[in-house]
């Protein structure tokens, strides 16, 4: 049911995300190799209104704060963790990365 419930708040994010042109989203499962997936969010350097380390920066400064993995952010890869998300947390988190995108359009 857990695995079920992770693919699912995945999916969502992804679908919410897939119109970002700075972003491009895909599945991935646990580099360690345990059974957790993960919305995986490659930042496309040439089309994205700042890097993927300030973009962790604003997400976790904005309200809500959103948390992501960051530990390849200085590759451009950020990673969306379903487990500790409850009913509604994708909706935020793609409000928030929709938010930058806005930023995006301000300022261009």
């Amino acid at each position: 049911a857990e695995l079920i419930r992770q693919k699912a708040i995945v999916n969502e994010v992804l679908e919410g995300v897939k119109d970002i042109e700075f972003l491009k989203g895909s599945v991935a499962m646990d580099d360690a190799g345990r059974q957790i997936y993960r919305a995986k969010l490659e930042v496309l350097k040439e089309k994205a209104p700042c890097t993927a380390e300030e973009m962790v920066s604003r997400l976790q400064k904005g309200n809500p704060a959103v948390y992501v993995r960051d530990h390849f952010a200085n590759v451009g890869i950020l990673f969306v963790d379903p487990r500790p998300m409850l009913p509604g947390d994708a909706q935020l988190v793609i409000q928030r990365l929709k938010e930058l995108a806005d930023i995006n359009d301000r300022e261009a």
